[in-house]
């Protein structure tokens, strides 16, 4: 009788994978797991992983910067908790540009109203000739800002 089924053996072994990799390994069908975990695994090289549930315990999810935030849930809140503010250009309250200096800007003059390190720079968006940028040159409150 096994000699009658040789081809059917045949062909079982065939469509049989590897434990240590030898050919055939590859798969040409989806392969169902019946709700089961995969145990044991490395790395998993794929063009494209789909979740369709929801990750848990170890899962590490990387977002792709080329993305613009495209793979996140909602852009606008994934913008404001980073604090970019809304729209299509981030908005800052100060920015620090090293150390202890910051740079914002405002309406009005600086002085007595803006407490910076010295070195800190403040744009005046309602200020003309000489006096749309500041620079903190002095003291350590809110006075010594010096229009450019």
């Amino acid at each position: 009788m096994l000699n009658y089924n040789v081809n059917e053996v045949l062909t079982a072994f065939d469509n049989t994978l590897s434990l240590d990799g030898s050919a055939p390994n590859a798969m040409a069908a989806d392969f169902d797991m019946n709700s089961n975990d995969i145990l044991n695994v490395g790395d998993i090289t794929a063009v494209n992983v789909v979740v369709t549930g929801t990750l848990s315990g170890a899962a590490v999810v990387g977002l792709t910067a080329t993305n613009n935030l495209s793979d996140v849930d909602s852009a606008t809140t994934s913008a404001t908790n980073l604090g970019l503010g809304t729209g299509d250009s981030p908005q800052f309250t100060a920015v620090n540009v090293g150390g202890t200096a910051i740079w914002t800007s405002g309406t009005g003059t600086p002085e007595a109203a803006v407490t910076a390190p010295i070195g800190s720079l403040f744009t005046r968006t309602d200020g003309g000739a000489s006096t749309t940028l500041y620079v903190k040159e002095s003291g350590a409150g809110n006075t010594g800002w010096v229009a450019k």
